[in-house]
């Protein structure tokens, strides 16, 4: 046993068996269907031999009466087949849903800390591929082992009533098909973690190529891209052929060790017929009962082979479970119905590993019901301080507070009901206005959205659409302009009644017109919301009430533009060369 699982196996593997515990009936009718087919199948043979021997010696009305017991058999075999059929499909299914359903959920509760760190196509990969594997192993790997060894020690004990050395020439064949698929499981088990990377590269590949693919049409890549995906296209057709033929070989080899066996009990059974130690209808039970056992055999000398490849999707699952080792997102308990808005950072540092040091002893204060712009060079740690205050990632040392509470103290809804991002490009679901405006407040009415709407300048253009709000956005809401999806994310916000907005570049990519309409958005909500913006461009913030100047993770800076374009050098240099590109441009 230890040549073919490790103690981490079978942990997954016990593990992997939880998932059957919610189905212990589906799994015992299972097992009393396939039970009965192989009481039936066991005395099917008897009934064939005993028809083949009243043929020869004429006695046709106990033949009839044979018959009549082989077609009930039979019609019994078939209906038993048809339930164990429909129980194994419909368990299947239920445990690859259980299983994506806890996989799912997982996803979505894991620290963005692994989404930053995996790609979209290995989620895709673990989520679709490795449960029907995983489903594959609980029904049946797992079921038909079990009956196969059951079947062979019956069948075994029938025939060795029948002939101890045919018996014995059939069981002997065992430990060479065991040594044959036990060799080529290991290699397959290599082969299949390599397969796996690689159907992770293949749906990352492909995920990327279908969202990105404006950019890949603008930038007149799509050879190069069309390439990359045949690349992989092919690399993954070669591991599958090295896989499969892996399995043929061993296949052929198993089988012509079963052909060799059954050509020596054909040789064997025709000298003890012929001494008269043999009866025909007992060598035509045998010869029955010998493909049945040796069918048993090869199942269970392959399910080292199988079970090698399974074993990789379980522990591509189990990590996802586990959340791949890191350390799960902390909240507290408190929570708060309302909150004022105040943001203080004290000396707050923060790396996203050991060697990278993104904020250093940061400290600032920004009122409720303010605009404070953060501005500095890319990589400065702008982004990742709203990183911080989303709760995405927790401070190093040093503290962060809402309200002069520490935000590790409250609970996770508190904090997303009280903060709302609106990023550069806002995601928009492929739903209509209403359901993207509404959705993260089902309690707000329809009269509370048109309201906002009307007042963040939308609701005219809404309204002239032909079905209105009922009007369904395309994906990620490519029949939008810029402005039009940043109002959209911003009456959500609204909707969503958070007290603090943060704004993420969310004017950087947008025309001078559509900026300013979407500044003076901002003028208008901070009248009752704490607004925080992340900028570039610096002359869409000269209108806050305090500017952060952030420089490799320090505040080298605070006041409002005048007073930072006075006195401060960093501020200075940032929004020269603003004024320059803008020079440059015109």
């Amino acid at each position: 046993m230890k040549s073919i699982v490790s103690k981490k196996d079978i942990s997954l593997l016990r593990r992997c068996l939880i998932y059957l515990f919610p189905y212990k009936l589906r799994v015992t009718a299972t097992f009393f269907c396939i039970i009965f087919c192989l009481i039936l199948q066991i005395i099917e043979p008897l009934l064939m031999g005993k028809v083949i021997a009243l043929l020869f010696d004429k006695e046709f009305k106990k033949l009839s009466i044979m018959l009549v017991y082989l077609f009930v058999i039979e019609l019994c075999v078939s209906i038993f087949n048809f339930f164990q059929s429909y129980l194994f499909s419909s368990l299947s299914e239920h445990i690859i849903y259980d299983l994506k359903k806890d996989m799912f959920k997982k996803i979505i509760e894991l620290p963005i800390e692994i989404y930053d760190r995996m790609k979209v196509g290995e989620f895709i990969s673990r989520l679709q591929g490795d449960t029907a594997i995983v489903a594959d192993i609980l029904t049946n790997q797992f079921i038909n082992t079990t009956i196969d060894i059951l079947r062979v020690v019956i069948i075994s004990i029938t025939i060795f009533q029948i002939s101890i050395p045919l018996s014995l020439v059939i069981l002997i064949s065992f430990p060479i098909t065991f040594f044959i698929f036990t060799f080529s499981g290991k290699k397959i088990r290599k082969k299949s973690d390599e397969l796996a990377r690689l159907n992770d590269n293949y749906f990352a590949n492909l995920q990327q190529s279908i969202v990105g693919i404006k950019e890949i049409k603008s930038l007149g890549i799509k050879d190069r891209n069309f390439n990359q995906f045949l690349n992989l296209a092919v690399k993954l057709r070669g591991k599958n052929i090295n896989i499969n033929v892996i399995n043929t070989v061993a296949r052929s080899l198993s089988q012509m060790t079963s052909f060799l066996s059954q050509l020596s009990v054909m040789a064997i059974s025709g000298f003890l017929i012929y001494k008269g130690h043999l009866k025909i209808e007992y060598f035509i039970a045998f010869s029955s009962y010998s493909g049945q056992l040796t069918g048993s055999l090869m199942n269970l000398t392959q399910t080292s082979s199988n079970l090698q490849r399974a074993l990789t999707s379980l522990e591509r699952i189990f990590s996802l479970l586990d959340e791949f080792g890191y350390k799960r997102e902390k909240f507290g308990d408190l929570e708060r119905q309302q909150i004022e808005g105040e943001i203080h950072f004290r000396n707050v540092s923060f790396g996203y590993n050991e060697n990278l040091q993104i904020l250093d002893n940061l400290s600032f204060k920004i009122a409720k019901n303010t605009t404070t712009a953060i501005v500095g060079s890319s990589g400065g740690g702008k982004s990742t301080i709203f990183n911080l205050l989303l709760h995405f990632y927790e401070a190093d040392r040093g503290e962060i507070q809402i309200d002069g509470m520490d935000i590790s103290s409250f609970n996770e809804n508190t904090i997303r009901k009280h903060i709302s991002v609106v990023h550069q490009t806002p995601y928009l679901f492929n739903a209509t206005f209403t359901e993207n405006m509404l959705i993260a407040n089902e309690t707000a009415t329809e009269e509370e959205m048109i309201a906002i709407c009307k007042k963040i300048n939308i609701h005219d253009y809404i309204v002239n659409l032909p079905d209105g709000y009922n009007t369904m956005i395309e994906e990620n809401g490519v029949n939008l302009s810029g402005g039009q999806k940043q109002r959209i994310a911003i009456a959500r916000a609204m909707l969503k009644k958070s007290k603090i907005i943060l704004f993420d570049e969310a004017t950087s990519s947008l025309d001078n017109e559509t900026q300013q309409s979407v500044k003076e958005l901002i003028n208008l909500i901070s009248d009752e919301h704490t607004v925080v913006v992340i900028a570039h461009r610096l002359s869409s913030i000269i209108n806050s009430d305090q500017i952060l100047v952030i420089d490799a993770g320090r505040l080298v800076g605070q006041g409002n533009h005048r007073t930072l374009l006075n006195e401060n050098l960093t501020y200075r240099k940032l929004y020269e060369n603003e004024l320059e590109c803008a020079e440059l441009i015109s």
